[in-house]
């Protein structure tokens, strides 16, 4: 049966595949200037992928001493599904746009272009928004301790990356990046 939990399991095995399939469809890097030393994206992908997909084969319960509660009102479930839905939605539309420009790494492509438009005429950095909206409606939904921890780790990273990310391209689009910052937020349209 398909329930709040499955819905937001089947949400980032999406985005999962998505960014694998996309993966190398990138211009070679000019300049790394952040790489996390001694990682493996790969790796990483991997242990996601399998992590996701035993949370089909093992039942909830069995994992009872790691919930908080199991079973979230019905308005939360529908709030956690709307916001991973929402999450995802956002860092699909923003990878599409990045196109041949992203990169899993803090790195400036050949040929780089600075994108200001579509869901970056709003935020900064919409694929971290997308992700943390996800992280977000997880929580909301599954309400365990593993999931809370996890989710604030990823935040804690995104934002660090993302600092390294505009520290790079202030450097290489000084004017035009210092005007776009004047004009957009980071993360939250508006706020922050």
């Amino acid at each position: 049966m398909l329930n709040a939990s499955n819905i937001i399991t089947i949400c980032w095995l999406i985005f999962l595949v998505y960014w694998i399939a996309n993966w190398r469809s990138v211009k070679p890097a000019q300049e790394t200037a952040w790489k996390a030393p001694n990682f493996r994206w790969t790796e990483l992908w991997i242990i996601i992928l399998i992590i996701l997909v035993t949370h089909f084969v093992f039942p909830k319960h069995s994992l009872h001493f790691l919930t908080i509660s199991s079973n979230s009102p019905l308005i939360l479930q529908i709030i956690g599904i709307v916001l991973t839905i929402l999450g995802l939605i956002i860092a699909i539309f923003a990878r599409k746009t990045l196109a041949d420009n992203w990169s899993s790494d803090v790195e400036l492509k050949k040929d780089h272009k600075l994108i200001t438009n579509g869901v970056y005429r709003y935020i900064r950095h919409p694929i971290y928004t997308g992700i943390i909206c996800m992280g977000l409606g997880a929580i909301i939904v599954d309400q365990s301790i593993i999931v809370v921890l996890f989710y604030v780790c990823m935040a804690i990273f995104l934002i660090y990356k993302m600092k390294k990310e505009e520290t790079l391209l202030l450097k290489h689009f000084p004017k035009e990046y210092q005007e776009y910052m004047k004009k957009t937020k980071a993360l939250i349209p508006y706020i922050y």
